[in-house]
């Protein structure tokens, strides 16, 4: 299974996860960062009127698989 972690920080530089799982598709680097300005630009998550997700950070992709050894 693959999850992207975004990571933000709003304008006082506390940080902040968006976490998108069962990611399907193959973006670029570049489009995943455009995606991350285009979540940044649309002022969505905010907390006491601050964008908490004013600037990208950074962006991680995780790719875990799961396997049964054993099972009764």
């Amino acid at each position: 299974m693959k999850t992207y972690l975004l990571q933000f920080s709003d304008r006082r530089g506390n940080l902040s996860t968006l976490r998108v799982p069962n990611a399907t598709a193959d973006p670029t680097p570049q489009q995943i960062k455009n995606a991350m300005l285009l979540i940044s630009a649309s002022n969505m998550f905010q907390v006491d009127f601050v964008n908490i997700m004013d600037r990208p950070i950074s962006a991680t992709l995780i790719d875990s698989n799961t396997t049964v050894l054993f099972q009764n």
